[in-house]
């Protein structure tokens, strides 16, 4: 009797690993929302200011170059999907001075796919690099936050725009 189960068994996990697919690996692709395939532009579309006890703040694209200033409000943040993970910030038509070179900045950016967070310098924020949280991205479009506070009621949240899908 015992044979027997050792054989029914035997066939039955034979016969089920016959029928198995082939597990095929899918490479890792979220972060070419954010570079595209070879490099993605994006341009500051709106900015929330949330405040503890406070109402929110908003700036729409059309309020940014009052809010910020001209020759900020048009700069562009471009993520490369090379694997140095190159960041450049490039300088839009308003410039702040005249003379003023094209590209602003070259650093590199990073993310945690734990804990969601596109890390990269943005100027208008900081000159160093700081962890955003991602709250939702995609080929068109991407919107971050960052706190300000250790409970979490005080943000910035930026809504970017690609510009380009190379």
């Amino acid at each position: 009797m015992k044979t027997r189960n050792v054989l029914f068994y035997s066939l039955l996990l034979l016969l089920a690993a016959a029928c198995s697919e082939e597990v095929k690996p899918i490479p890792y692709t979220y972060t070419q929302h954010f570079t595209g395939t070879t490099s993605r532009a994006w341009k500051l579309t709106g900015l929330v200011i949330k405040q503890a006890g406070k109402g929110d703040i908003t700036f729409r694209e059309s309020d940014l170059p009052q809010a910020l200033g001209s020759c900020v409000a048009d700069d562009r943040y471009v993520f490369y999907a090379n694997t140095l993970h190159t960041y450049e910030v490039q300088e839009g038509a308003s410039t702040c001075q005249a003379g003023d070179p094209q590209l602003y900045l070259t650093d590199a950016w990073t993310f945690s796919n734990a804990n969601a967070t596109l890390a990269f310098i943005f100027p208008v924020l900081s000159d160093q690099q700081l962890p955003y949280f991602v709250r939702s991205a995609d080929d068109a479009q991407m919107e971050l936050e960052i706190f300000l506070d250790e409970n979490n009621t005080s943000s910035y949240r930026m809504t970017f725009k690609a510009t380009n899908n190379n």
